[in-house]
């Protein structure tokens, strides 16, 4: 594989990486070598671990000591409190120092194009905000079961041409039809409207 350069990282804008885990030891280096294989130049990889019990935090450290060169900025934040989905994601955001965000949970694969091709779309439609539909992969399980976790994320095309109240009262009334772990999104604009909520403990990565 060929190691990114600095040099590499002045003409693309810094794109942070938030692997949040909580007990992820089984998935967590696959999710590692998705986030090193990126074919965009310019990552930082914050990983977040949520008071893990098993050997997640190990996991990570280990990996860290070989692969931190790949990128521009490593590192992994632990804690002795475990905060739930929400404020694990603040932690990694707070820490992080990319203009973009991408964040996974441990159990997630990026494919080696992710990064550069949620690049390319913002760049052309100068947006802050999107997100695609997953491919979903099953341990176990039956065609049934892959069917019924991919139709949760169906959305239907006359959405996107709902008024934006519109839009927002079928998010509210009928859930969210989309992967968090498909979210790619503008630090800055986040920002503006406090981040992730604690209130709400749970939501699906």
């Amino acid at each position: 594989m060929k190691v990114k350069k600095f040099n590499d990282f002045q003409e693309d804008p810094l794109v942070s990486i938030i692997v949040i885990t909580y007990n992820s030891s089984k998935y967590v280096l696959e999710t590692l070598e998705s986030a090193k294989n990126q074919t965009y130049p310019n990552v930082e990889l914050i990983i977040s671990d949520d008071c893990s019990t098993d050997d997640t935090v190990k996991i990570c450290q280990e990996w860290l000591k070989i692969n931190t060169v790949i990128f521009k900025k490593t590192q992994l934040i632990v804690t002795p409190e475990n905060l739930g989905i929400p404020g694990n994601c603040n932690r990694g955001l707070k820490h992080s120092e990319g203009k973009w965000i991408k964040i996974i949970a441990g159990d997630d694969i990026l494919l080696p194009n992710c990064l550069s091709s949620y690049m390319d779309f913002v760049k052309e439609k100068k947006c802050n905000f999107i997100f695609s539909f997953p491919e979903i992969i099953l341990e176990e399980g039956n065609e049934a079961d892959r069917i019924k976790k991919e139709n949760a994320f169906q959305i239907g095309n006359s959405f996107f041409y709902k008024r934006a109240q519109s839009q927002f009262l079928h998010l509210l009334t009928q859930g969210l039809p989309m992967s968090a772990s498909t979210f790619f999104f503008n630090k800055e604009e986040i920002q503006k409207v406090g981040a992730f909520d604690n209130r709400f403990l749970h939501c699906p990565l």
